[in-house]
């Protein structure tokens, strides 16, 4: 954790969790944590197009 109490970058890539984190990554941890089978998070990522 940081010293505000979050989580690194370096962190929440070791748990699978993309940066930024989106909505719902907490609970998403949790069920996996629990062992729930569940998807993987989508990646806030842009479009290929947007990069040029």
């Amino acid at each position: 954790m940081t010293e505000k109490g979050g989580w690194t970058r370096k962190q929440l890539a070791e748990w699978g969790i993309p940066s930024p984190p989106p909505p719902g990554w907490r609970k998403h941890l949790e069920a996996k944590w629990r062992g729930e089978d569940v998807p993987d998070l989508p990646r806030d990522e842009p479009d290929q197009d947007a990069l040029f």
